[in-house]
């Protein structure tokens, strides 16, 4: 190689690293803006959406009321009359009447915002009524227009119901706010972090062309010896991030950049059962073959990844660079199941899987707030099993063991998805019931305590019945924020001392 080649090659280098080191400079500043301007407008739009979702639930539970106050569904339950209920739910969608006898009359949309309320009479509970509000076109369409920037989807078991349209939930930046539906429905709000404008582009483009233009004059020992360079600093700086990370959705595209970088890739994909997760670079190309890579994703799942070549194929290198980026991915993914599995059973009592004590504190505060903001009623119920010591004593621990997860599935066969029941340790439980007064939550406490006297735990050749007191404490009506887990500790011990098996709810304060 001549003198000018060599200096050639070196200057065609020397810029390419420069204009790609000024580019990545230029990106992760660009890119950091975007995402946080996106992440505002997102944190914005999912505020006012979940002002929204509490303007459902609120108008859910008063057309639930009103039904239930109606003559004729009053008359009817009063004298059984089916007819007449199924008459009236037949001309009133989105309302259904669980009668005496626990048949359900009428029917309510999948996607509808529900609230029930039980119809008691002299003798006791002979039923409930079920109200859904499914949100309007036109109060989706008031919602995108003030979501600052952002997109908003009501998606319905996922699908998406509105816009009619279908625009897609997907976005580099998103918020889920969930309803309380039949069927799993949110209201979804994204948006996209904006990118380097293309004409933004082109001088590195070319830089990065000059390089390998000018590189192709330096020999093949040289230019493999510099890839075999590039390679191990890609793998190294990869096995770094992959380490520091326990985010698992967070890990693929790195890990599918740097195996696009490491082989020389024109851009790749990651596929599982053949869709598509994440892609990166070019992946339209038909100029060159592709490299499949197996990735084991998640526990059972094995994936690809899969890279395309340009107008030359894959070299041994390159596909053992994939092959060894695909190992130390797989370790890095594990770290990370592992991670959040850790995380999640620090958060759930071993014993009945409900929420511990530390996940319903950061919840109760998290709603307390939100109540407080938004001055919709908080209540709190707080139970415990009377002569729990007892079923020990006689029984064993294993038999008190189930009693306990008994009493946990009665808890959360008695409550919403958006309610929160809890152990907070021995035989004290706890249930968090955002947007629910004074009765609403005795309505709860009713149904925890009825099901709880007819559930029987098998021991030996007998079965164990247990009964438990309840303390209920309602925001605002009873008790200030501060006080309301205090005060429904007050009411259990209430309950306790006048002969357990009780359920004893604040007084509402002076007015």
């Amino acid at each position: 190689m001549s003198d000018i080649d060599r200096r050639t090659a070196v200057a065609a280098v020397v810029v390419a690293l420069v204009v790609g080191a000024l580019v990545v400079a230029i990106e992760a500043v660009v890119t950091h803006d975007a995402k946080a301007s996106a992440r505002s407008r997102v944190n914005v739009a999912a505020e006012r959406a979940t002002a929204f979702a509490t303007e459902l639930r609120q108008a859910a539970g008063k057309r639930a009321e009103a039904v239930t106050a109606s003559p004729v569904v009053q008359r009817a339950y009063t004298r059984h009359d089916a007819h007449a209920l199924s008459h009236y739910a037949a001309l009133h969608p989105n309302v259904s009447f669980r009668l005496w006898n626990g048949r359900v009359l009428g029917g309510i949309d999948p996607g509808a915002v529900v609230q029930r309320l039980d119809v008691v009479a002299a003798t006791g509970g002979v039923g409930a009524v079920s109200a859904g509000v499914v949100p309007t076109g036109a109060q989706l369409a008031r919602l995108q227009s003030r979501a600052s920037g952002a997109h908003v989807a009501y998606v319905v078991d996922g699908v998406v119901r509105w816009p009619p349209r279908g625009r897609s939930t997907a976005g580099s930046v998103f918020a889920d706010v969930s309803l309380p539906s039949a069927e799993p429905t949110s209201l979804v709000v994204s948006t996209s972090a904006s990118g380097i404008p293309g004409r933004n582009v082109w001088p590195p483009l070319a830089a990065v062309l000059a390089g390998l233009v000018a590189g192709r004059f330096l020999s093949t020992r040289r230019q493999r010896q510099a890839r075999t360079r590039e390679i191990a600093k890609s793998l190294d700086i990869v096995g770094e991030t992959l380490a520091a990370t326990h985010d698992p959705q967070a890990l693929l595209p790195v890990v599918l950049k740097a195996a696009t970088e490491a082989t020389g890739a024109t851009g790749g994909v990651i596929l599982t059962a053949d869709i598509p997760r994440v892609s990166w670079g070019a992946t339209n190309t038909n100029r060159g073959a592709h490299l499949d890579v197996p990735l084991r994703t998640e526990a059972g799942t094995v994936s690809t990844l899969r890279l395309f070549s340009g107008a030359e194929p894959f070299d041994e290198e390159a596909r053992d660079a994939a092959r060894w980026i695909a190992t130390q991915a797989e370790i890095a993914l594990e770290n990370a199941h592992l991670h959040r599995l850790v995380q999640q059973q620090a958060l759930t009592d071993e014993l009945t899987s409900l929420a511990n004590r530390r996940r319903f504190m950061a919840e109760f505060r998290r709603e307390a707030q939100r109540a407080d903001r938004t001055e919709t009623p908080l209540s709190v119920i707080v139970l415990d099993l009377d002569d729990f010591k007892q079923i020990n004593d006689t029984w064993g621990h294993d038999t008190g063991d189930a009693v306990l997860r008994g009493l946990a599935d009665v808890l959360t066969g008695a409550t919403r998805t958006v309610d929160l029941p809890a152990r907070l340790g021995g035989e004290e439980f706890a249930v968090l019931l955002p947007n629910t007064d004074a009765e609403g939550a005795r309505g709860v406490a009713e149904r925890v305590q009825r099901d709880l006297g007819e559930m029987r735990v098998p021991a030996g050749d007998d079965a164990v019945g247990v009964t438990a007191s309840f303390g209920i404490s309602s925001f605002p009506e009873g008790a200030a924020l501060a006080d309301l887990l205090n005060d429904a500790d007050r009411c259990l011990y209430e309950a306790k001392r006048a002969g357990k098996n009780r359920i004893v709810v604040t007084a509402a304060k002076a007015r």
